[in-house]
């Protein structure tokens, strides 16, 4: 008896499952705060990516980056302890030969040319330099419910990260030989499921500079997931679609001397 109703319950599920869904939102909770790792580890991806390309471009050695000053704020200040941590814990995560100096040893005005010059010459002949200034974050979680349900109700948790950095990269002699501004949105999608059989979730996305989706197929007898992992997933737009998502300016290109 309880194989049939498991059985009947899977088949009720995979359809539910492959219907499409009517997402109503119920509920949107914008906060500006400090940017976290997520964010600023996709900046700094970027910036790595078009850097690299770009030095390639202007046929200049590619060396590790050193950081000399780090803002933040619309009217650039020194950045807290905590916001260091965090850019600490972005670099070392995506540009392991990259570093950022001490705080008591970085630029304390990103108009400082002197202290910048000096801080550079710190970082060596060995390395290039930069200033990293953070002049917009913001956070925004969306809840959603899925309203074309059968046996289960099916929930979608959007958190998303809005990040703009202006990124200026020296040689030794202070010559400007990259600038740029980067603006990222890394967003996060997940699918839990509320069926009568308890909760789980069904899918998640992480649509970054470096996507990726990984979800369940179809219940199989036994009423068992097959677990779908696909690096190569690329969002065609937006996700969920909804005016709160907005698409990141495009930074610009070519030799910056």
């Amino acid at each position: 008896m309880l194989s049939v109703f498991t059985l009947l319950f899977a088949a009720q599920l995979n359809a539910c499952v492959m219907e499409p869904a009517i997402w109503q939102t119920v509920e949107v909770v914008d906060s500006t705060d400090d940017p976290g790792v997520f964010a600023l580890s996709d900046a700094l991806y970027q910036l790595r990516r078009k850097f690299s390309a770009e030095l390639a471009a202007c046929k200049m050695p590619e060396l590790p980056i050193t950081f000399v000053g780090a803002f933040y704020g619309e009217t650039p200040v020194v950045m807290s302890s905590s916001l260091l941590r965090i850019l600490e814990q972005s670099v070392e995560l995506i540009w392991s030969d990259a570093r950022v100096l001490p705080e008591s040893e970085l630029a304390g005005s990103p108009d400082d040319y002197v202290l910048l010059q000096k801080a550079a010459e710190k970082a060596g002949k060995e390395s290039y330099s930069a200033t990293i200034h953070v002049s917009d974050a913001r956070n925004t979680a969306i809840n959603q419910i899925d309203l074309n349900f059968w046996l289960y109700q099916l929930y979608r948790c959007v958190m998303r990260e809005e990040l703009k950095v202006f990124i200026r990269i020296t040689d030794s002699s202070g010559t400007a030989v990259f600038i740029d501004e980067i603006a990222v949105s890394p967003t996060v999608m997940v699918d839990p499921i509320i069926s009568p059989l308890g909760g789980y979730i069904i899918r998640f996305e992480k649509n970054t500079a470096s996507p990726l989706m990984v979800d369940f197929g179809p219940l199989t007898e036994g009423a068992e997931h097959q677990l779908r992992f696909n690096e190569a997933y690329r969002q065609p737009s937006e996700t969920p679609p909804l005016p709160e998502f907005k698409k990141p300016l495009a930074g610009s290109d070519g030799c910056s001397h």
